[in-house]
């Protein structure tokens, strides 16, 4: 008998004891597992007011007015608003590209074109100078020393008894030289004339009216004085000013046959 009882309260308190074991684990699960519910629930919550604000901004874009004073000022900010919104209005962003094409015209069209009109202002006028031509060939004017060198048929170009221009006026640019108004002057009036040595600054002028160098010996040809001045340098050095006299002779002796 008392063993019988002495296993019953064996039992008993095995079954009190497990009994407690499980009331104090549930005790312990329950708030880990309410904690849990509760934290997903915060997380729907808010998963919902993000939702819900991310609503309102779409929506409460729709209700405002859109500003397009800000696209006009950029140029290209009414075609991009209108996408965000999804609601452009085709008809005011072609508006305002259209003003903002108008724009870079007036502000940076016109410096992208030359202006001739400035571009003649700042051009300085070329100033001319008026000088006086003589070109003389009396020593060959009574035919002999070119008939004697076998040039009589060249008599004919030896003008008015040898001159074939006096002291006519010529107007040639500030700062011309001897060679340039000789060249004007014969291009005016007609006058053959050949020189060497133009593209080197050292023109030699070998022929006027057809009138060349040799042909009234071996010591003949063109030479020249500025002001009764003889030169002895090249056409194209010696420059000339307002109202110079140039006077081309045709000399038979090197020059020492010029007047003085």
């Amino acid at each position: 008998m008392k063993e019988k009882k002495i296993r019953r309260i064996l039992v008993l308190a095995i079954l009190v004891v497990t009994a407690i074991s499980i009331v104090v684990k549930f005790n312990i699960k329950a708030p880990e597992r309410e904690n849990t519910v509760v934290a997903e629930e915060n997380r729907e919550g808010d998963n919902a007011t993000d939702n819900t604000d991310d609503n309102v901004d779409n929506t409460g874009d729709t209700d405002e007015p859109v500003d397009n004073e800000g696209g006009d000022d950029n140029g290209h900010n009414s075609e991009d608003t209108g996408d965000d919104n999804g609601n452009s209005d085709s008809d005011d962003s072609g508006d305002n590209r259209g003003n903002s094409d108008d724009a870079g015209k007036d502000n940076g069209g016109d410096d992208d074109e030359p202006n001739e009109d400035e571009d003649d202002d700042n051009e300085e006028p070329v100033k001319f100078i008026t000088v006086y031509m003589t070109i003389d060939a009396t020593l060959l004017a009574d035919g002999e020393a070119l008939r004697a060198n076998g040039h009589e048929n060249k008599i004919q170009y030896t003008g008015d008894n040898g001159h074939i221009a006096t002291k006519v006026p010529v107007k040639v640019p500030e700062n011309a030289n001897v060679y340039d108004a000789l060249y004007i002057f014969c291009q005016e009036n007609d006058i053959q004339m050949e020189a060497s040595g133009t593209a080197f600054n050292t023109a030699y002028i070998r022929g006027i009216n057809h009138l060349y160098e040799f042909d009234g010996g071996i010591s003949s040809g063109w030479v020249f004085l500025v002001n009764n001045v003889y030169s002895r340098t090249g056409a194209s050095n010696v420059f000339l000013n307002e109202g110079d006299e140039i006077w081309w002779f045709y000399t038979l002796v090197f020059g020492q046959d010029v007047p003085q």
